[in-house]
């Protein structure tokens, strides 16, 4: 079902889908630049690393954005979706982390998560918001997850959500556009906070995890990384998983 939100924002509605990123995908070109598709109930949806995205009716939100990119594809949408959440809810009173590459975490759980692909020269950003699950829900999940109700007993509507985070998703998009994620940098550092930590790394879906120390994030979006053998690294990509037992030098 269509509905024409503020700001010129296309948004299409749906009880149920297989995917959003998916309807979008197949009608690149068919529909315009800056629409919104959001399902109630979202039942294939897909998260990085060939993880399977859940939805839970109205106590969760899932909506794809589409954009037609205006030149070279845009690498660090998806992290500029990721402030775009956090600042969402730093306008609510609650302080989020980020962990790269674009998880954003409340005590250490994941609240939303984050895909973003491209099709010729369109972008879609498929985007999920745990907003008011409970705890038995996530007990599938090969991650810690939370609600943002369960990490902070703030109960948050979809469709307001939905349209606080396009509220702020549009500035963030225009100063990847013309500026790059450089302006974006040092705010996005400071809800990360991962200089000096440890992690298991996961470089892709088929590659065993291994320790690695962070060193900082890059104003291009990388992080520079040192494993335990070998020089260091500026990673464009990958997975962080929990701490390993032991701090690297």
């Amino acid at each position: 079902m269509p509905k024409d939100s503020a700001s010129g924002w296309n948004v299409l509605q749906f009880p149920e889908l297989e995917s959003t990123s998916d309807y979008l995908l197949g009608k690149v070109d068919e529909l315009a630049d800056r629409t919104v598709v959001r399902a109630v109930v979202q039942t294939r949806g897909r998260g990085r690393l060939g993880r399977t995205w859940l939805s839970d009716g109205d106590k969760s939100l899932t909506f794809s954005i589409l954009h037609a990119l205006p030149g070279s594809p845009q690498p660090n949408a998806a992290q500029g979706a990721a402030l775009a959440i956090a600042r969402l809810l730093r306008r609510e009173g609650i302080r989020s982390s980020l962990k790269w590459p674009n998880d954003v975490l409340l005590g250490g759980r994941k609240i939303a998560g984050i895909l973003a692909e491209t099709r010729g020269n369109h972008l879609v950003i498929g985007i999920g918001i745990n907003l008011r699950q409970e705890a038995p829900f996530f007990q599938s999940i090969d991650q810690e997850a939370a609600s943002i109700a369960g990490a902070t007993g703030l109960f948050l509507g979809p469709e307001d959500t939905l349209q606080a985070f396009l509220a702020e998703w549009s500035p963030i998009w225009e100063t990847l556009v013309s500026k790059g994620f450089a302006a974006l940098f040092s705010e996005w550092a400071d809800y990360a906070k991962m200089e000096g930590t440890t992690w298991l790394l996961r470089r892709n879906p088929a590659a065993a995890p291994e320790p690695v120390a962070v060193l900082g994030l890059l104003p291009d979006g990388r992080l520079r990384i040192r494993p335990a053998t070998g020089p260091d690294e500026d990673l464009p990509s990958g997975d962080l998983l929990e701490a390993p037992p032991a701090r690297l030098p």
